[in-house]
């Protein structure tokens, strides 16, 4: 988008035929002019008041960098987390047994807002003597009153450190370790949890994995912690369901599971209610700093858009009008449909330059990776192509171009192939298939569209031109050559901004003139291209075709040889 709005100021320090002077209005065209001072632009600037407001008073640095600022809260927010103290510490266990069981869980304060969340957690601990004491007390919940004297919140805390609802859980899940590490009497320990996370974790500790892939483990403090605590024989974790109604249980120790996670949970998100004011206070500034920056600069963004959208259209006016002034009238002027594919079918040269002779050479050939057959026959095509001298460039139909799609189908016209089909792979591992062989018919038409084989001719003709070091084309790609809208064609085309005179130019401009009818209005080369109507008059070359990793090696070998 910057790059869209590079000024001529900039643009004259590196072209030399660009003027540091407005097109519209010819002041001097910096930041502060094109945006805010153009006289040719004021109408544009009248639908954008608040914009403006916002790039004179507020962000004056946004029409270099229209980039959102992080609110000056956030720092003091930050620093105010990270002095939270380490809360994940033993805890007193009420009624002691040889076998704990906890739940743990963990909650966060905008979760999905790494700049302003807050984690909390919750460990509670299960006192229940045995299951049939607990299915005893399951018979006495509800979904309204589930409060139970086996279980009991033991710690809640606030996370110190990054803050992550994941951070949380581990929190929570390390304090009920250390807890039964510490308690003497505690010889087993089974810890229930909703977060699968922690059982990946787990799962990576008693394996082995963690230290060597401690580097790329998040939370790696509390991971080491884990690490150190956890007990292979005597600690079991459990995962269950979080958030589950009373009535999905499907026995009394599943039901006490619910029970024991809904009130960890609703314990974790209390946790949250320890947030300090202060801190509540800056969370809810730096909100809504956000929001006023978020709107500033979509209003900013709405406005460089119009801005451009309509600088560009003024300077395409002035440009065709200085054109059009300059040019004598032409009989091809206005020649549409018909009449200019007459035109572009009967062209011809009385000077042509030649940019392609003779043939290819047979090794250079077998470095082209679509095929050393294709690139043999599209040298010779090449080569029968008659471009006009460049004062004659601005004359129809010289002036009109080229689409990749003409010249795609006048080479396959001409040679009887076209640009094989990638069914898979890359590099040396690609598998091709001829682009009207029976294979590739089966594929879908995207795939054999006329705007998959123009980029495909495009990035041949590169590859030509690193091969032979030969400059192909006279003039660089553009999009919206005029050549397919003078046969009613509405989107733009790539292609060439100049025309040259082209072999079985009558069957070519014929085959594209249809081609354009059938697209029935749309804007993209979505067909095929067309059959092979007449016998080719390129011929095949004398060497055999060879396969894919061979055409791979011989291009990284001339590759290595150039260096």
């Amino acid at each position: 988008m910057i790059g869209g709005f590079q000024t001529n100021v900039i643009q004259a320090k590196w072209n030399a035929t660009v003027t540091k002077n407005c097109p519209l209005c010819d002041g001097i065209d910096d930041q502060k002019h094109r945006f805010l001072y153009c006289p040719a632009v004021e109408h544009i600037r009248h639908q954008h008041q608040d914009a403006l407001d916002v790039l004179i008073n507020h962000r004056p640095q946004w029409i270099y960098h229209p980039i959102a600022q992080l609110s000056d809260k956030q720092a003091v927010l930050h620093r105010s987390l990270e002095a939270i103290p380490d809360g994940t510490q033993p805890c007193e266990v009420p009624n002691s047994t040889s076998h704990l069981r906890f739940y743990t869980d963990g909650a966060c304060h905008n979760p999905t807002d790494e700049n302003i969340r807050v984690a909390g957690w919750a460990v509670v601990c299960d006192s229940s003597p045995s299951a049939v004491s607990r299915e005893e007390a399951c018979a006495w919940l509800t979904p309204d009153e589930f409060r139970t004297p086996f279980l009991t919140c033991i710690a809640t805390g606030l996370v110190s450190g990054s803050q992550s609802a994941a951070r949380g859980e581990l929190s929570a899940f390390v304090t009920a370790c250390k807890t039964a590490v510490a308690d003497i009497n505690c010889i087993s320990a089974e810890i229930y949890t909703d977060a699968q996370y922690i059982l990946n974790l787990i799962a990576i500790i008693e394996n082995g994995s963690l230290q060597p892939n401690l580097h790329h483990t998040a939370n790696p403090d509390l991971a080491c912690e884990l690490d150190h605590l956890w007990k292979q024989k005597s600690f079991v974790v459990h995962k269950v369901k979080s958030h589950r109604d009373f009535s999905s249980a499907n026995s009394p120790a599943d039901l006490w599971n619910i029970v024991g996670n809904a009130l960890v949970d609703k314990a974790a998100g209390a946790s949250l209610q320890r947030i300090p004011g202060e801190m509540q206070q800056l969370i809810h500034d730096i909100k809504q700093f956000r929001k006023r920056e978020k709107h500033n600069l979509s209003l900013v963004l709405s406005y460089l858009v119009d801005l451009n959208r309509c600088r560009t259209e003024l300077i395409r006016k002035a440009t065709a009008k200085n054109v059009t002034d300059q040019l004598p009238d032409h009989p091809l002027k206005l020649a549409m449909g018909s009449e200019a594919r007459e035109a572009m079918t009967t062209y011809a040269l009385d000077n042509p330059i030649k940019l392609v002779n003779g043939t290819l050479d047979e090794d250079l050939c077998k470095c082209f990776l679509m095929g050393s057959h294709l690139a043999h026959k599209m040298w010779i095509w090449l080569s029968m192509l008659d471009w006009p001298s460049e004062e004659t460039w601005d004359t129809p139909p010289a002036s009109w171009g080229i689409s990749f799609l003409e010249l795609m189908i006048n080479f396959s016209q001409c040679s009887g192939m076209a640009i094989p089909l990638t069914l898979e792979g890359k590099g040396s591992t690609k598998t091709y298939v001829p682009y009207f062989s029976q294979e590739a018919l089966m594929l879908p038409h995207t795939k054999r569209a006329g705007s998959h084989q123009s980029l495909a001719l495009r990035k041949a003709i590169q590859t030509f031109q690193t091969l032979t070091k030969t400059k192909v084309f006279p003039v660089d790609t553009k999009k919206g050559c005029f050549s397919m809208r003078r046969l009613h064609y509405k989107g733009d085309a790539l292609g060439l901004a100049v025309r040259p005179s082209i072999p079985k130019a009558d069957l070519t401009m014929r085959l594209v003139e249809k081609y354009v009818a059938d697209l029935k209005g749309a804007r993209g080369l979505n067909l095929p291209l067309p059959d092979i109507v007449e016998v080719p008059i390129i011929p095949d070359p004398s060497f055999a075709e060879i396969d894919v990793q061979s055409r791979y090696r011989a291009y990284w070998r001339f590759h290595d040889r150039e260096k």
